[in-house]
């Protein structure tokens, strides 16, 4: 007896190649996609800075204390060519501004659980480590990091340093989401 595996709302049989391999389609989505619609905890960070050189501009620590804090991507520019550096950190962070992350579930209020500064200088930090580099050109952006595969688990940090000799406007965007904390 031959197994009949039937679309359960149309109730047409499942497709099967000359090779006897069923035919299927699935969807996917990011994981930043999926923390957004199921559980809304996505969120961004941007800065905007006039810093000189070999400055840390823009910090993000995770705060919470039952999920991991996931980058998504981070995206740097300026109106000169500079070479970017995402640091993992260890100290306090100082100078600057306290940024607000925004929900990317825009009529949601949750809020995420960080302690981020931006929007100048930051000092008190040491550099634990450099994760990525990317350099821009002039009037162009570029992306420090793309993928989910950093995770920051609770009090853990990261800062962005632009290494440039000139000054001039800078901008920067984390993309984060939480999940729960690995094991």
């Amino acid at each position: 007896m031959a197994l009949e595996i039937k679309d359960a709302t149309s109730g047409d049989k499942m497709k099967v190649g000359d090779d006897g391999r069923a035919h299927v389609e699935s969807k996917t989505s990011s994981r930043l996609d999926h923390a957004s619609r199921d559980d809304h905890r996505s969120f961004s960070i941007v800065s905007f800075d006039t810093a000189a050189a070999a400055e840390f501009n823009i910090y993000l620590q995770n705060d919470d204390t039952e999920r991991d804090l996931v980058v998504d991507s981070v995206k740097v520019g300026a109106v000169v060519t500079t070479l970017w550096k995402l640091h993992e950190v260890t100290g306090t962070a100082a100078g600057g501004s306290v940024l607000t992350p925004k929900n990317l579930t825009v009529n949601h209020t949750r809020g995420a659980t960080v302690t981020s500064r931006g929007d100048g200088a930051m000092t008190g930090l040491t550099t634990a480590g450099v994760l990525a580099t990317v350099r821009t050109v002039a009037n162009d952006h570029g992306m420090l990091w793309e993928g989910s595969g950093l995770r920051l688990p609770e009090g853990r940090a990261l800062a962005v340093e632009s290494d440039t000799t000139a000054g001039g406007l800078e901008e920067m965007e984390f993309l984060f989401h939480f999940e729960d904390a690995a094991s």
